[in-house]
């Protein structure tokens, strides 16, 4: 072996194999080159320097030259007051490279998104099966909504990505079914609230038809109604109610109002087969509804039929009918307008 000391005081060891090749010292950067060695004396070989090395060599104590250490992950030599790799960015106060941190640090990131993923995933997997139940109207959309957020952070081709398709199709169903039936229901209650409608319509007409007969059935017995004159209108619609077989105290009352309000009409009038056919003896007290869904008024006249009126402003031309052809509402009428006087008219509408 072949020993050389440079002249800072550094000695190295080499083997003969070196000789004559060139050796720098790592401690003062003078340059020498590695003498021939016949045998294993050890030789002594200054380092040749020039003579500013030389000089500033010999002007400084070179023992204090700060020590250098190689670093562990490229072998790059640099003082130890250096704790950043210049060539790698090994970091010897954490003994790992920057790079490597990064890496881990994004790769934590990438967990802990992964982690949330799968919490919500299994969440939209819960609202899944839960959709199935009326509950699936509001959870099937939030369902669908979570699993576009998170299908695409979880990993192909996993079990737990399997389950979130399924939980999916499951809202869907669940949302599809649920809404189709709350829609059918609603369809048929709006049906059968027509039909019904169209029922209590029905009532409320034949209502005021029945009582329009019996008023006919008076006229033609007593050729006057109320029998005997000067009687009040409702109380005799109200006999007739009690005592005929054919009406019953309900037809006093419209069908269609919740509180079955009675009709409004006439009193303290006398009716004869002379009065006017259009005269209004009673009428609806409030609007409602026809089978079509229209607002409509329903007034009974002396002839019996029942007449309909689209408004209130019809309604209440109707019941300012004169109940004699050519005579002031409550006038009573001339000799040439009947044979027998009439009080027709003579009493205003009662509520």
């Amino acid at each position: 072996m072949i020993d050389l000391t440079c002249t800072c005081g550094k000695t190295y060891t080499v083997p003969p194999t070196k000789a004559g090749r060139k050796l720098q010292c790592k401690r003062c950067g003078a340059v020498s080159r590695i003498p021939q060695a016949d045998t294993d004396d050890v030789f002594v070989v200054p380092f040749q320097v020039s003579e500013d090395a030389q000089a500033e060599s010999e002007a400084i104590d070179l023992d204090l030259a700060e020590p250098t250490r190689r670093c562990s992950s490229c072998g790059h030599t640099d003082d130890e007051s250096v704790v950043v790799c210049v060539r790698c960015g090994f970091d010897w106060r954490t003994g790992e490279r920057m790079a490597d941190v990064q890496e881990n640090a994004d790769a934590s990131a990438r967990q802990h998104a992964l982690h949330d993923a799968a919490g919500e995933a299994r969440q939209a997997i819960k609202w899944g099966l839960l959709a199935l139940s009326p509950l699936g109207l509001v959870l099937g959309p939030m369902t669908l909504a979570k699993a576009v957020s998170v299908g695409g952070s979880l990993p192909k081709n996993s079990r737990l990505r399997s389950a979130l398709r399924t939980a999916s199709v499951q809202a869907g169903l669940g949302f599809v079914f649920w809404t189709a039936l709350v829609l059918g229901v609603a369809l048929w209650m709006r049906g059968r609230g027509e039909v019904i409608q169209e029922h209590l319509s029905l009532q409320c007409a034949g209502r005021l038809e029945r009582l329009g007969a019996a008023i006919g059935r008076g006229l033609e017995g007593e050729a006057a109604f109320p029998a005997g004159g000067g009687g009040d209108l409702r109380e005799a619609l109200g006999q007739i109610a009690e005592t005929d077989a054919e009406v019953h105290p309900l037809d006093l009352r419209c069908p269609q109002a919740s509180d079955l309000y009675p009709y409004r009409g006439r009193s303290h009038e006398e009716l004869t087969s002379g009065v006017d056919a259009g005269y209004l003896i009673l009428w609806d007290r409030e609007p409602h509804a026809d089978p079509a869904g229209n607002t409509t008024y329903r007034g009974l006249r002396r002839d019996g039929r029942v007449e309909t009126f689209t408004d209130r402003e019809g309604l209440e031309l109707a019941i300012a009918r004169k109940p004699y052809a050519g005579l002031k509402t409550g006038a009573s009428p001339t000799a040439s307008a009947t044979p027998r006087p009439s009080r027709a008219g003579g009493g205003a509408p009662k509520g």
